[in-house]
């Protein structure tokens, strides 16, 4: 593993750079470049994402291009907290969902979803439709689970800028959705997030720990219990 330094508000953990955030911060960073007619990747670091890049130095390079890789794993903020990132929180996928659709609506910034199952994706819009009644989501569409191909991927492109949407949250697994988001941001103008799971967990198709649980950083272990074949 390669060793863990503070560069400015970032770590690196074995090559990954973990930036230095919290919710406010990101949600600031995020509308600030939503105003943007450029196109940017935002991470959520997790234990799984550093262990993709550990065994894949192109996915290394595609995580370390992101604007910003917040520290969504305890273990992660605790190596921020150790070389120096003091004020540095835990920034999950499925929190910053929220704090981010509360902006959105506030600034009338329209978002969409790509991502899940179709199901999934319905009841993810429906919840958070009854949470922000305002806001305003420009774009949702679950795609087929395989890799599409050029003219496919081009058409969702085309549909994704079309709707005018300017935060893109993303929700194909780890490592494909960083690699869509890497392949993407400099053909669709918009702030593409990686949340991952939290599709599953806002939607309500799979529970989310415990808050303790989280606190201990044992939602590793709660998701296992529902889900060991797939983890």
């Amino acid at each position: 593993m390669e060793q863990s330094k503070i560069i400015n508000k970032s770590c690196y953990v074995a090559g990954i750079r973990i930036d230095s955030s919290t919710y406010d911060s990101a949600t600031d960073q995020i509308k600030n470049l939503a105003k943007s007619e450029k196109g940017f990747f935002i991470c959520i670091g997790n234990a799984h994402v550093v262990a993709e890049a550990g065994k894949n130095p192109d996915f290394k390079k595609i995580i370390n291009s992101a604007e910003l890789v917040t520290s969504d794993g305890l273990p992660l903020l605790w190596a921020l907290k150790l070389f120096g990132a003091k004020k540095s929180r835990r920034v999950t996928g499925t929190t910053l969902t929220f704090y981010l659709c509360k902006m959105a609506e506030e600034f009338n910034i329209p978002v969409g979803f790509y991502g899940g199952k179709k199901e999934t994706l319905e009841l993810l819009v429906r919840e958070l439709k009854t949470k922000f009644p305002s806001l305003n989501i420009a774009y949702s569409f679950s795609p087929p689970f395989r890799d599409l191909n050029d003219q496919e991927d081009m058409k969702i492109v085309r549909e994704i800028k079309a709707s005018g949407a300017k935060i893109i949250f993303v929700g194909l697994g780890c490592p494909k959705q960083e690699k869509w988001a890497a392949n993407n941001k400099d053909r669709i103008p918009a702030v593409i997030v990686t949340i991952g799971a939290a599709f599953d967990f806002i939607s309500g198709t799979i529970k989310r720990a415990p808050e303790w649980m989280q606190g201990l950083g044992l939602e590793w272990l709660f998701r296992f219990a529902q889900e060991p074949g797939r983890l």
